[in-house]
């Protein structure tokens, strides 16, 4: 335990370590996580974690816990002309402080401007990043590329991503440039204002949680599901629509609240022993004429399967 933690330099925790700093603040250099933990308490108002001057927080694997963080203003001690704060996800996992603790409705704060073309900011890379949200946050900046460069493999739904799990509900202001697919993974994850969202090539999961797209019409290169919502918008995914209630493999229900708009996808079903079969439940209108329907059933008599059933509606294709 570190009461009071005013670093200058870098600090890297290892993995294995499990630290916990009260009251900090970070003046120039790094902190890199490197597979171990940290819990941190802030040193600014709001319970959050000064960084002064050039500093970046890299989280290339591990978890820091945190109430927020927040670039200090020019008045600050230790504030320099040439300040830039940057947090860069990269594999890691960020946590949202406690269920249910108190914690501005900020999460990051000031983190936004250019300095000697180095822009302060919230960065996810190719290897993408957990966002565990425990309690409602904003992110009143949007998320940018950084570093390395995403891949897909080939498969929407198992790609690396910037996920957002936990029970509470991130929202987001403005568009997002970063290159990795996005999961709302649990939770809820809500679009904030016209024209906010995520750049026309991204990949956009909704595999647990509640997508709200606060009535955005959003054009992105694919969109893929399984369990969950999505509601309050239109998306156009120009190399389609992947539908699998439940996940691969197994019995469960989507619902579809928004407009979709493709020339292509796939509807998968899968039918259990018992002859349950996935749900797909709309309450908006949904075309799925362009959508190849597959059914994943076992050996079993026909009496045991059940109809499949899209309720809500109306549905066409």
């Amino acid at each position: 335990t570190i009461n009071g933690c005013a670093a200058s330099g870098a600090l890297s925790i290892e993995e294995g370590a499990d630290v916990s700093c009260v009251n900090c603040n970070f003046y120039r250099r790094n902190i890199n996580m490197n597979g171990g933990k940290m819990t941190l308490t802030g040193g600014i108002g709001f319970n959050k974690v000064g960084l002064h001057g050039v500093a970046r927080l890299n989280l290339d694997g591990g978890e820091i816990s945190a109430f927020g963080f927040a670039q200090a203003s020019p008045g600050d001690p230790g504030m320099v002309a040439t300040s830039v704060a940057q947090f860069v996800f990269n594999g890691g996992t960020l946590i949202n402080g406690a269920v249910g603790a108190s914690h501005s409705a900020r999460f990051f704060q000031n983190l936004a401007g250019e300095s000697n073309g180095n822009r302060s900011g919230v960065y996810v890379p190719g290897n993408g990043g957990e966002f565990r949200v425990n309690n409602n946050t904003h992110l009143d900046y949007p998320i940018s590329s950084f570093g390395t460069t995403w891949k897909t493999t080939g498969d929407y739904l198992t790609d690396k991503a910037f996920r957002k799990t936990g029970p509470g509900t991130l929202y987001m202001w403005g568009t997002n440039t970063y290159d990795c697919a996005t999961d709302v993974a649990e939770g809820n994850l809500i679009l904030m204002a016209e024209g906010d969202g995520f750049k026309s090539t991204s990949v956009l999961r909704v595999t647990g949680g509640t997508l709200d797209l606060g009535g955005n019409d959003q054009t992105l290169k694919a969109f893929v599901a399984t369990a969950g919502a999505v509601r309050n918008g239109t998306i156009t995914a120009t190399e389609g629509v992947s539908f699998y209630p439940g996940g691969r493999g197994t019995v469960g229900t989507f619902t579809c609240g928004a407009t979709l708009v493709a020339k292509s996808g796939t509807l998968t079903i899968d039918v259990d022993e018992t002859g349950a079969a996935d749900s797909l439940v709309t309450t908006t209108e949904l075309d799925l004429s362009q959508l190849d329907l597959v059914i994943n059933a076992p050996a079993v008599s026909p009496e045991l399967l059940r109809r499949l059933k899209i309720v809500g509606g109306p549905v066409t294709g």
